[in-house]
């Protein structure tokens, strides 16, 4: 008689369930999906650091944050939220720094299709102040 991968099979089983449960929460309207990391980066959060990492000092980069119009929560097309600092400092630490996406994903949290749209609507707004108004 051959031997059974009990373990393999309840992996099996629980990817499963994990899978049914996304695709379940993907597509019933009134659940928002919540991020499994969310690491809370905001002005504070780099300290010192914030000039060399950012080019500018904290209460300047509060002042651009209100002064170019963003709102305080973005809420993107998926329904996932992000406050618009983690948003700015983000887009900014991405043009800055010139990190890789999985760099940035690991200093500000969140999957990599939050951090595209924070960046894609960081850049967007950015150039509709520039360039349109």
């Amino acid at each position: 008689m051959a031997k059974r991968n009990v373990g393999g099979e309840r992996l099996k089983k629980i990817l499963k369930n994990s899978i049914a449960r996304y695709l379940y929460l993907s597509y019933v309207d009134d659940i928002p999906l919540e991020p499994t990391v969310n690491h809370r980066r905001n002005i504070n959060s780099f300290g010192q650091s914030i000039k060399k990492d950012l080019r500018f000092e904290a209460d300047d980069l509060r002042l651009l944050i209100s002064e170019l119009g963003f709102k305080d929560v973005i809420i993107f097309d998926n329904r996932i939220n992000m406050p618009v600092e983690k948003v700015f400092l983000r887009g900014l630490f991405e043009l800055v720094t010139g990190s890789a996406k999985h760099d940035i994903a690991n200093q500000f949290g969140r999957d990599f299709s939050a951090q595209s749209r924070a960046f894609s609507y960081f850049i967007d707004h950015i150039y509709m102040i520039i360039f349109i108004i």
